[in-house]
């Protein structure tokens, strides 16, 4: 029985972490989407 909960507790922690990177990836992708996009604009604009 203790051991199925330290499964389960096991396996939650590592999805919470996987969650977290997968969130600070998609963070990443749209900071550099807007600042290429900022560039574009300056570039067109100059």
């Amino acid at each position: 029985m203790r051991l199925c909960m330290l499964t389960v507790v096991t396996v939650m922690s590592t999805m919470l972490v996987f969650l977290d990177k997968l969130v600070l990836l998609i963070a990443n992708v749209e900071v550099l989407q807007s600042s290429l996009r900022l560039a574009a604009y300056s570039i067109l604009f100059e």
